[in-house]
Parts: C-alpha cells; structure tokens; sequence
C-alpha cells in the first residue's frame, strides 16, 4: 500500500504575505485597474481566489462604471438527478451513456500485447502503455493534414495527466515493502519501475465512427509517454549552469521525468503544460544524515517544501539492480 501522505500539511513556516494578500493589498490601491488590465490580471485573480468587481480600463482615476446586471440564470439541464448509491459501478442519468475509451495499461503501440492486469506485465511496457489515474485532459482536433485543427471534433489528440497510482493493483500482491514505519523498506526494483513508467503524461489519437463512438487508435505515429523516466533536454538561461547540475547530468544540461501530475494548461499556441503537485513527497531525505552535508539556506529551502523522510511510496529505499542508477 502506498505510505500515508497529508497532502494538506503546512511546511512553510516563513512570515511571508501569501500570494493573496498581496493581490487583495494591491486591488485596495486607487492604481488597482493596472492590475486588470488584458486577461492575465482577471486569470490572476481567479486563480488566488480573491474578491473583486472588474472595472475598465480607462484612467487610473476614473470612477468605476455600474456593474452590469447579473445574467439570468440558465434554464434547468431537465434530467432526474442520479440516486446516491454506494455500487461498484459507473451511473448516469436517465437518456445518457458512457464508455470507456482508454483504460489503465491499454498499449499505445502496434509492438505492445494487451495489458494482462494481474501485475505481471513489464515495468518497461509501460513507456506504451495507459498509465493511472487519469486526470487533466486536453483535447486537439487533427485535419486530414494531420495538424492542429480547432474545428475537427472527430478525430484529435487526446492529453492527459497520470496523477498517481493505486499500488494494490499494479502488482501481483501488491508492493511489496518490508520492515515498517522509519525502516519500511522496498526490495523489488521491478515494482518500483513500473510505478515510475505508470506516472506522468499519455498523448493518444482518438477518433469517432460514423455512428458516433470514440475509440483510441492504437498505432497512431502520435502517441506517446511522458514518465517518470523519461530524458527532458534542458533550455533557458538555467541551463548548463551549476544551478542544474545533478548526478544524472554533471554537465546540467538535462534532467528526466515528471511526477505527481495534476492540474494542467494549454498555450494560446497550443501546446500541453502538464503541471505537477505535492512533488516534495515523492522524494527521500533523512535529515539526520543529510543535513550535515547541506548549508544554512539549503536546510530551510528543503523543510519549506517538505522534503522529509523516505517519501509517499518508498522508491529510494529499493537497490537498483544497477548499481550506477
């Protein structure tokens, strides 16, 4: 079973204004409305929560016009509600359908054998295979040409995040974890890997038949797997510097994976921005012994973002069959 984790605990500590105080101190200026000026502001604000009455953009000064009259409320969607019901089974509403279209462990390529799900399947498959949890989703339409269309809604690409994993269900019996609390520890490097390949991002090519279902297609030449393992080249001004040197890259031109994926964002020139959380707990630092090795700020830096203990699912306690990874 996957280790007990408080998403929710509070580890920065600092005195700090929060992002929101910020923005409500700065909406209280009589200059507010440079903050609103264009999209972003409005984003900005949504995204932190705050109050506010959207005014125009005129001079700094102006008096705010009247608010517009609220719109009337929609008319109601007509369906009976679905009944509270504690079924392993997925409801809808009377005169709808569902079906599924991509699974966990389905193949996204040709060479990739249908997923067995008893646990037995290869960690590496899963660089081709659906990973867990499904979550964010973007959806790109694909003319003829095989580019973006944003008026095609038959056939496209489908992106989306693989947050986390259901342990229990990825292995035969189970992760199997030796030892408990402080001293839990993994010891097959098999299991392990295929929870990294089950993380990260799925781009499949999905389309719809005539008579109106979905399927994915399975060797379509866009799919592909972002993971856990998975070689990201460094760009910017960060990269090659000191600043980004690790052990997997000496040189600090590259870095691999993505973990823990959750919310996502997509650019006015269409491309995906898969957007990871909680990332700190994925990670093994005892303090003890790696403290006297860090400096004053590193200390503070690391229990800010609640870098403690062996981490969520235990990966860094395994040995690697490996001995260099």
């Amino acid at each position: 079973m996957s280790q007990v984790a408080d998403d929710d605990v509070v580890t920065n500590t600092s005195n700090n204004p929060h992002l929101r105080d910020i923005v409500a101190q700065r909406l209280a200026s009589p200059r507010r409305r440079a903050l609103l000026k264009g999209s972003a502001g409005a984003a900005a604000l949504a995204f932190v929560g705050a109050p506010l009455t959207l005014a125009g953009c005129g001079g700094d000064d102006d008096p705010a016009p009247a608010p517009a009259p609220a719109p009337a409320r929609p008319a109601a969607l007509g369906f009976t509600a679905v009944p509270k019901s504690v079924a392993d089974t997925v409801t809808v509403a009377n005169g709808y359908t569902y079906s599924v279209l991509y699974r966990l462990g389905d193949p996204i390529a040709a060479s990739v054998p249908e997923y067995r799900n008893d646990g037995t399947d290869s960690a590496a498959s899963f660089a081709w295979r659906a990973g867990d949890h499904h979550d964010a989703i973007a959806y790109y339409g694909l003319g003829s040409d095989g580019k973006y269309s944003a008026t095609n809604s038959s056939r496209g690409l489908l992106v989306m995040n693989h947050e986390a994993i259901t342990p229990m269900f990825l292995h035969p019996n189970g992760p199997t974890v030796v030892g408990s609390g402080a001293a839990a520890q993994r010891t097959v490097p098999e299991e392990v890997l295929r929870e990294y390949y089950v993380h990260g991002i799925s781009v499949i090519e999905v389309e719809k038949n005539a008579s109106g279902a979905w399927s994915y297609k399975k060797n379509s030449l866009y799919n592909r797997r972002i993971h856990t393992l998975t070689e990201c080249v460094l760009s910017g001004p960060a990269a090659g510097t000191h600043y980004m040197v690790t052990k997997y890259s000496p040189n600090g031109t590259r870095t691999r994976g993505t973990v823990n994926n959750c919310a996502h964002g997509v650019t006015p020139w269409h491309t995906y921005i898969g957007c990871e959380e909680n990332w700190a707990g994925y990670f093994r630092r005892i303090a003890a012994t790696d403290n006297p090795n860090r400096s004053a700020k590193e200390i503070t830096a690391l229990n800010r973002y609640g870098i403690a203990g062996n981490g969520r699912e235990l990966w860094a306690t395994v040995t690697p069959d490996t001995p260099d990874d």
